[in-house]
């Protein structure tokens, strides 16, 4: 597919990319332990998404990015695996997120895969025979929480981040996300203010320069009713930003 693709012949690139998925998604069906065959076939999906935005194959290309996307996701589950992809997930996430924006039906396509992922990811937990990096599963269902909140799917988010919190409560990632849910949830039901200033000053201890964290705190103050603090916080915030 690639030398098909710089010499210009992309449909032909399209036909080889399509077999090469089709190779690998049997590959990993057979052998699913083998982390050569997801990660590859990943890559892949992305490389044929590539080709058919080439030749204005919008819908096309959606679906095989969202195919990407979810391998990655997939690799999260896998001990053996590197966790350098774990980000490359939540980028596709995003660009999906984008772009199905005049699409009810792929929104829900997207909604439902990623509440899928979030399943999938609680039952891999719950397995006591499985090796558990709870930072790493932690940080993927803030990304999922984070992601449904884009598309306004907000009933699953205070589960998904109580079950970030439980893995990984001292981790401050997981505490800003929290922090921010508690204070700025669409659910006033999911509002716990007192509980959102302690995270979102513990996630400080470790990073109090970090503009992300800071935004969050002068959030939480202003929600309080703190003027001088959440400006203090807010000023602090937009410094940070303008010095990076």
């Amino acid at each position: 597919g690639w030398i098909a693709a710089d010499a210009g012949q992309v449909e032909t690139a399209i036909n080889e990319g399509a077999r090469a998925v089709d190779l690998l998604t049997k590959l990993h069906e057979e052998f699913p332990d083998n982390m050569v065959y997801l990660d590859t076939l990943a890559d892949r999906w992305l490389t044929l998404s590539e080709y058919y935005s080439d030749v204005g194959r919008a819908k096309d290309a959606w679906q095989a990015k969202l195919n990407a996307a979810f391998s990655y996701c997939e690799l999260v589950r896998r001990p053996s695996s590197s966790p350098a992809r774990d980000g490359r997930s939540s980028d596709l996430i995003f660009q999906l997120i984008r772009r199905s924006q005049d699409s009810p039906e792929d929104q829900q396509l997207l909604a439902t895969k990623l509440q899928n992922e979030v399943d999938a990811l609680a039952a891999f937990t719950k397995n006591p025979n499985l090796p558990l990096d709870k930072e790493r599963i932690a940080m993927a269902l803030v990304r999922y929480a984070s992601a449904l909140s884009q598309m306004d799917r907000n009933d699953r988010i205070h589960a998904i981040l109580t079950e970030a919190f439980q893995l990984a409560p001292e981790v401050p990632e997981v505490q800003n996300s929290m922090a921010w849910h508690l204070t700025m949830s669409p659910l006033k039901e999911n509002h716990d203010l007192d509980r959102a200033l302690t995270l979102s000053q513990a996630s400080l201890t470790s990073k109090p320069n970090s503009s992300n964290y800071l935004n969050t705190l002068g959030a939480v103050h202003l929600r309080r009713s703190e003027y001088e603090a959440a400006m203090d916080a807010l000023s602090r915030a937009h410094k940070q930003r303008k010095n990076s």
